[in-house]
């Protein structure tokens, strides 16, 4: 049997880079991003103001950061639209799959109990209300998520 990781990777497809990264180090990483630029943006409005850096350079800064910003932002936005897209490929493949599971359970049940007089199976017909019953609430759980 395959580990639980390669199960979950195999129904969620590949995870985001962000997801990798534990939460801890997430929040270590986002503390000592947001503590440079406070610094760099204090030691750069000291060296401005004490006139050894020209006006110009804080909106430099500025800009800098802004595309920085921008560029992480893009990525995760990036991100989250591929994995809407897998995860509405997988749906689709799912609902083919409904479709076809289905018509051949009709075949079965109706096969089973098509001619009259004849015995009918009771471990078919169990067999097919348990998988019509197990494909009604796998719909019913992905409509939900929609």
């Amino acid at each position: 049997m395959p580990p639980a990781d390669w199960q979950r990777a195999e129904v969620f497809g590949q995870r985001p880079w962000f997801v990798i990264v534990s939460p801890v180090k997430r929040a270590l990483a986002s503390g000592a991003v947001a503590l440079a630029v406070f610094w760099g943006g204090g030691a750069l409005d000291v060296f401005v103001t004490r006139n050894y850096l020209p006006r110009i350079s804080l909106m430099l800064a500025g800009a800098l950061i802004a595309l920085v910003v921008g560029t992480l932002v893009f990525r995760i936005l990036a991100d989250v639209h591929t994995r809407y897209a897998a995860m509405h490929v997988r749906l689709e493949r799912i609902a083919a799959l409904n479709h076809e599971i289905r018509n051949g359970l009709q075949v079965i049940a109706y096969h089973n109990a098509s001619m009259p007089g004849a015995p009918v199976s009771a471990e078919v017909n169990a067999a097919v209300a348990q998988i019509e019953a197990a494909l009604r609430e796998i719909s019913l759980a992905l409509r939900e998520r929609q």
